[in-house]
């Protein structure tokens, strides 16, 4: 389990890092991460049903920006309370059940967005800290791709990709989703 805890937190990582790239990954990190973070979740799941799975990987995620000197007090308390809505609802449908699984991913999914909220939260504050950090013109970029509905087809997009990769990950991983009741 170990193993994929660590898978969990590279996946969202890497995909927090591709922002070097681009200001559209840092932002919409989410959404990319949304498509691989569901192997670890449900090997995890999988092997743990009991209350605390989202929990963990929360605490372990805002640990890991803690670590790198990324967010604030917000981001981390945001990201833990993600994580603990997750398993309550996974509790509520049956921690043994593969239909909590799939019903709480989507939201969990959404967790990296604790971390790039800001973007939103402390809109001007966070264009000049990046631009200070990455350039100018990666301030300039990270404004224009920013506008408030843009979240919204963020958390929309991110909602629809994660249903549809755990989906795909059930079926590639069959003997972890086995592991469950129907």
């Amino acid at each position: 389990m170990v193993i994929y805890a660590v898978l969990y937190i590279a996946i969202i990582y890497g995909s927090l890092c591709l922002g070097y790239l681009h200001p559209f990954f840092w932002v919409y990190a989410s959404v990319v991460s949304s498509l691989f973070a569901g192997i670890p979740f449900l090997c995890i799941t999988s092997k743990w049903h009991k209350f605390g799975v989202g929990t963990f990987l929360a605490v372990l995620m805002a640990g890991a920006c803690m670590l790198a000197g990324e967010g604030t007090a917000l981001n981390y308390v945001t990201i833990i309370v993600a994580g603990i809505i997750v398993d309550v609802i996974r509790c509520v449908i049956g921690n043994d059940r593969l239909a909590g699984v799939r019903a709480v991913y989507p939201l969990f999914a959404l967790l990296p967005f604790g971390r790039t909220m800001v973007i939103w939260t402390d809109r001007a504050n966070e264009i000049v800290s990046q631009a200070a950090e990455m350039g100018e013109a990666y301030g300039k970029t990270m404004e224009a791709i920013t506008p408030w509905w843009m979240l919204i087809l963020m958390i929309l997009l991110t909602v629809a990709l994660a249903f549809a990769a755990m989906r795909v990950t059930e079926k590639v991983m069959k003997k972890s989703a086995m592991k469950f009741e129907a």
